[in-house]
């Protein structure tokens, strides 16, 4: 399997992988030996440290077998290695902090409103206080980036194909600045007015010298992604029964992490299918 980058160059998906994890690893252990509490402690990544990623509840066995076999490839060995779901990291953690309560037969569905995915998984506390998956994860392509492209539609539609690549290939730097701009924007947009962007500089100036006369350098565009307006329809829907971190991304380490001390908080999964040596 390959990925492409915006540029449209290709490479293999595991190489990638690896190097994303190998370089989280250094950066960690450059960032641990330099502690001063540290400073006359011998750290060894593969074997003193247990690595925690957190994957989307959807993947299945063959994305999780992915992920292991890239991270062993970045120096990880299995033993040292877990991947709880993001959903279950989040829901640790508002268990923790005493967000939600945990009494038995409570049930929870978390929904993880992700960049590339929307996942939904339900929840259920057993007797022993532990939280077992009552429902198997479902979702789809509705996350945060599948925005992103809806908008990069728009900018085609005014600009035009050849134009919109000219500027990724020739300003990146402008052209990632306008897209975190308006990821910026999404996330505070709440469903009533306007949204605001201004466009670079050199994409105007591209459009000129390819069309031959000057656009105006602002863009009136609604959005939508994991905002108040998201958070306005979700209290419409399910009214108190919603639960909402202040911030996702951190309940979801937080969590990962409180997981990693102690496994036995999450059930373990029933198993799709099973062999016997018997028949």
């Amino acid at each position: 399997m390959e990925i492409e980058d915006i540029l449209g160059k290709r490479m293999k998906a595991i190489d990638i992988f690896t190097m994303v994890i190998r370089y989280i690893m250094e950066h960690m252990m450059e960032g641990l030996t330099k502690r001063e509490q540290m400073k006359d402690m011998e750290i060894r990544s593969e074997d003193d440290i247990h690595w925690l990623f957190t994957v989307p509840a959807i993947w299945d066995d063959l994305s999780k077998r992915f992920l292991n076999t890239a991270a062993n490839d970045a120096g990880i060995p299995d033993g040292m290695l877990s991947l709880p779901l993001e959903s279950e990291a989040a829901l640790v953690y508002c268990l923790e902090e005493g967000m939600i309560t945990a009494h038995v037969g409570c049930r929870y569905m978390v929904l993880d409103l992700g960049g590339d995915t929307c996942n939904i998984i339900v929840y259920e506390v057993k007797h022993d206080g532990s939280l077992e998956v009552l429902h198997q994860p479902t979702g789809g392509d509705f996350g945060g980036t599948n925005v992103d492209n809806k908008f990069i539609d728009v900018l085609v539609r005014i600009f035009g194909a050849d134009i919109v690549k000219h500027f990724k290939c020739y300003h990146m730097q402008a052209y990632w600045e306008l897209m975190n701009d308006f990821k910026e924007k999404i996330k505070k947009f709440d469903g009533t007015g306007r949204m605001i962007l201004r466009f670079p500089t050199s994409l105007l100036e591209i459009y000129e010298e390819e069309v031959g006369f000057k656009l105006e350098a602002s863009l009136l565009h609604t959005g939508f992604e994991v905002s108040p307006y998201l958070q306005s329809e979700m209290r419409g829907n399910f009214d108190n029964l919603i639960v909402l971190p202040e911030e996702p991304f951190d309940a979801m380490l937080e969590g990962a992490v409180l997981y990693g001390h102690d496994p036995r908080k999450i059930s373990p999964p029933i198993c799709k299918k099973t062999w016997d040596d018997e028949v």
